[in-house]
């Protein structure tokens, strides 16, 4: 999970909700020259460097090196688009990897624990109290963790 908050879609995440998404990604190996993403197909999964480093190689041409604790088809995997860029590995790489679903799935569940943790912090607050559960749990929604 130490690698995980390293990366810039997990970075900020609780210890605890970082060991939620180590439990659900799989390892996946790739060899040099494996194309891992084609332009213009919908991404099933997300995919982060764990190790090694891939070409990201975009509609115009333009290449760009991806490395450690970087994210690949994020994009696409939350709004269900086409993917912009084909992604090669450079080099032999060891990813992460997470269905869509999944992702989902792990989102609900860190938000629903933050939503808990925060109610409850929130329930400790003498001026909030006159506050319906509801406005708590709007105002819950909006906080952010500043570890």
């Amino acid at each position: 999970s130490t690698a995980l908050a390293n990366t810039v879609l997990f970075r900020g995440l609780k210890d605890s909700d970082l060991r939620i998404v180590a439990r659900e990604v799989a390892g996946v190996e790739a060899k040099k020259g494996d194309e891992l993403i084609k332009k213009g197909e919908r991404a099933a999964r997300l995919l982060i460097i764990s190790e090694g480093s891939v070409t990201q190689i975009d509609g115009e041409g333009k290449r760009k090196t991806l490395t450690k604790g970087e994210v690949i088809a994020e994009m696409s995997l939350l709004y269900g688009l086409p993917e912009t860029s084909s992604v090669v590995a450079e080099t032999d790489c060891r990813l992460w990897a997470m269905g869509r679903l999944t992702f989902k799935r792990i989102n609900m569940i860190i938000a629903q624990e933050r939503q808990r943790s925060y109610g409850e912090f929130l329930n400790s607050v003498k001026l909030l109290k006159r506050l319906h559960k509801e406005e708590r749990i709007q105002i819950a929604d909006t906080l952010v963790c500043r570890g």
